[in-house]
């Protein structure tokens, strides 16, 4: 039996199943567009933030600024 003598075959169930699970296919692919378009704006505006802001390089350097205490020395 080939393929095409198979769809002519196919019962209102099968066509419905085969519809519905089509159906999943895009919502999930849409919804995975949408997540990762999501994510590289919001990465793209964090990277655009940190090269406008006026901390210097030497700041982000060795976590100077995330540490809370100087070492003494």
């Amino acid at each position: 039996m080939s393929f095409s003598d198979y769809l002519s075959v196919m019962s209102l169930e099968d066509w419905v199943l085969l519809f519905l699970i089509a159906l999943l296919v895009v919502v999930v692919a849409f919804w995975l567009l949408s997540s990762l378009q999501f994510h590289f704006r919001v990465r793209g505006a964090v990277l655009s933030e940190m090269h406008e802001s006026e901390s210097s390089e030497e700041d982000f350097q060795l976590g100077a600024n995330v540490l809370p205490f100087k070492r003494k020395e």
